[in-house]
This record gives structure tokens, sequence and C-alpha cells, in this order.
């Protein structure tokens, strides 16, 4: 539970930071029929960069790519696959971008780009403690203590983009 509370702290950690970053590039972008294209094809990636791009979404936001319908068919225009429980790829025509769900982004709000442009380095090993006696002992109660020193920055000019969606 606390190994899963620090990666939570982290994600909420590395979406502020990047989100306040000066390198990161503010794109705005409806979510409509165009959404993916557009931030797909209008993104331009730093070579020097390894790995590829990945989606940053909200389920809020997520949903409305799936409500999205084709002009002649009338069936869902992006075709959404999960490969777990937050993560998939997001495909339309020939084109497929890998997602990742988070709740620390706002409705409205994407991040987009290449995540090894987001350096976090970390300090010592993580340590992850019990209180063994105690007042909680007293309550019949147990403290879980995850503690790990890091820090985090976008370190790429543009390497990753802070989109924001118009009115659709």
């Amino acid at each position: 539970s606390a190994l899963l509370a620090l990666r939570k702290y982290a994600v909420g950690q590395i979406v502020s930071a990047v989100t306040a970053s000066t390198l990161a590039e503010k794109v705005t972008v409806e979510i409509n029929q165009d959404y993916l294209r557009t931030l797909a094809l209008g993104f331009t990636g730093d070579d020097a960069v390894y790995g590829g791009t990945k989606l940053y979404i909200n389920k809020a936001d997520l949903v409305k790519l799936g409500k999205i319908r084709g002009t002649n068919e009338k069936k869902a225009l992006y075709e959404i696959k999960f490969s777990d429980l937050n993560n998939g790829t997001i495909t339309e025509g020939g084109l497929s971008v890998p997602f990742c769900i988070t709740s620390e982004l706002s409705e409205g709000t994407q991040l987009f780009g290449q995540p090894q442009a987001i350096a976090m380095p970390m300090w010592d090993n993580y340590s992850i403690e019990t209180d063994e006696g105690g007042k909680y002992f007293e309550t019949n109660t147990m403290a879980i203590r995850g503690l790990q020193t890091a820090g985090v920055g976008l370190t790429v000019y543009h390497g990753m983009q802070v989109v924001s969606n118009t009115a659709s």
C-alpha cells in the first residue's frame, strides 16, 4: 500500500512539474474528429530523447473521445483498446497513440509528448516502515509509512505538450 501511495504521489508531482514548466509547449486542441491527428502529427519531438510519445488523459476526456462518431457510418471514430486498467492505445485510421489515464489531470487538460523528456532523479532507496506497537497498537490499528527522496522536472524544450481543449 505504501509503495502504491508513493507511486501515486510521484505521478502528481510529475504532472505538476510538467504543467508548470516553461520548457513545456502549450497548445490548444479541440476534442473532435481531428484531435488525435492534430496531436500526433503536429508534435515535433527531440531526436535525442529515447522512446516514443504518449498521451496522458483523464477518464472524462477519454470518454469524450470515445463518443465521437464518423460522419457517414455513425460508428465510433476512435478505437480505444486497454492493455491494463489505465493504459492502452487509441487508434484512428492507421494512426495509433499509446495513452495512460491519470486522475491527476483535470478535465480539459492532457499531456502529450515524450515521457523520457521528464527526469525524476531519486536519492537513496525508498523505505517502508510499520508502527509495531506505540499509540496505534493501543487502538488495534497499524501505521504504514513510505519515504522516498526525489525531484522531477521536464529537461527537454518542448519534450511535452500541455494540451488545453476548446469548447466542442
